[in-house]
């Protein structure tokens, strides 16, 4: 090897070093390298906003455990039976518990974790004080600094609650028990900021109380439900969000055909309830083969227009979805913007991906600006030219996602430990 290149861990560049922490568990990092030398020790110093997660088998004395206790991290704990103190970590910004037990909820309280921005809650074995503390907490600003919070139990509504300014982003499961529909409300009063919605269970709607008009500022509201008076619930939700943009609509799978969702209704209380809705979606509703006629379903609503069966086979069911195909008029504006600009080319990217180790997400339900529809790709993507036309001055470039990033990042941390 060239002496250029340099044939020690320790004399690899920072940048470098948290490239590997991203395939690597900080606390293996720090039992391999800590006092290895000064850099080394002072480079582990200085790591923040990292990522710990707890097992059954760690205990308090763990040293790892003890250095990185008082850093911005973003913990996770991956079992209810972990003995861990959780008070000894006063600057996480990010607590996810998969399995709640009572003597980890007793320690989720807002003065030991007043940085919290991310709260997951997974199912609890049964509902106790502590989490309706919890709750009254998230929903009452106990937790000031909270934006996205993940919860897989209802929350009573026993108490009243005061207003969480700071929430987002919200996601409730209680599958398979009810989700009272009046609790709704409360969470819109409650949380007046809120941009994102999910609920996912049947909802219990019998006795339901007609409130007096409502109107909350939420974005995006996605129900995943196999509740057979679906359009009922519907009705009821959308009547307190008139600015909605984004509506998702999910069944659980095959547990219900989709004559529960009755779509000329369902176009109706769209056209009242959400005028302005930009863009509708729907997952996973099975209908007898041949029984819906797609063209009308089409001519209802202009939002139903994406609306196409998914044919299964080996079954008397199809399946009614929308696929995710970012509008091409949109891409199409921003790349023929007028500009002043000499050194510029407009050009128009169609991106092909049939690789399933890529990862991507739509980012549209947090950015400043939904409508346009924002893809994030891994930072370790890569893309490879497939061709290039040009077309009344705009270059039409076609590329496709590809594996040579993974692989030039396992080549490199090869010759990095040779």
């Amino acid at each position: 090897m060239s002496e250029n290149i340099p044939t020690r861990f320790e004399d690899l560049a920072n940048e470098i070093i948290l490239d590997v922490l991203d395939y690597l568990d900080i606390r293996h990092f720090y039992q391999a390298f800590f006092g290895l030398n000064e850099r080394i020790n002072r480079f582990l110093h200085s790591l923040d906003n990292i990522s710990l997660v707890l097992l059954p088998s760690d205990n308090d004395n763990d040293q790892s455990i003890e250095y990185f206790s008082s850093r911005n991290i973003r913990l996770m704990v991956a079992d209810g039976s972990c003995k861990i103190d959780l008070k000894r970590f006063s600057n996480v910004r990010s607590l996810k518990i998969e399995c709640p037990t009572d003597s980890l909820l007793v320690q989720i309280q807002p003065t030991l974790f007043p940085q919290l921005d991310y709260l997951f809650l997974g199912i609890s074995n049964r509902w106790n004080d502590s989490l309706n503390e919890i709750h009254q907490a998230i929903f009452s600003n106990g937790f000031p600094l909270l934006r996205t919070c993940i919860l897989f139990s209802e929350p009573l509504t026993n108490r009243r609650w005061l207003a969480s300014a700071s929430l987002r982003i919200l996601i409730i499961g209680t599958y398979p028990h009810l989700l009272h529909v009046n609790t709704y409300r409360a969470i819109l009063i409650s949380c007046p900021n809120l941009v994102r919605l999910t609920l996912f269970g049947r909802f219990d709607h019998n006795n339901l109380v007609q409130q007096s008009n409502y109107s909350h500022q939420l974005n995006y509201l996605s129900l995943q439900s196999d509740e057979p008076s679906l359009n009922v619930v519907i009705d009821h939700l959308l009547s307190q969000v008139p600015n909605l943009k984004r509506l998702c609509l999910k069944g659980l799978p095959m547990a219900y055909p989709v004559s529960a969702i009755d779509f000329v209704q369902l176009a109706r209380v769209l056209h009242q309830r959400v005028p302005n809705l930009q863009r509708f979606d729907c997952h996973t509703f099975a209908i007898l083969k041949n029984t819906v006629d797609i063209n009308t379903i089409h001519s209802l609503h202009p939002r139903f227009a994406v609306i196409k069966y998914q044919h299964l086979d080996h079954s008397d069911f199809d399946a009614l979805t929308t696929k995710r195909v970012t509008e091409k008029p949109l891409a199409l504006h921003f790349s023929l913007k007028p500009t002043q600009r000499q050194d510029v080319v407009p050009a128009l990217f169609r991106i092909q991906n049939d690789i399933k180790n890529i990862v991507f997400a739509d980012i549209s339900h947090s950015s400043e600006f939904p409508p346009e529809e924002e893809i994030l790709f891994d930072i370790n993507a890569c893309f490879l030219i497939e061709s290039n036309q040009e077309h009344d001055s705009l270059q039409n470039i076609k590329i496709h996602l590809s594996t040579e990033g993974h692989n030039i990042t396992e080549d490199y941390l090869e010759l990095a430990q040779q």
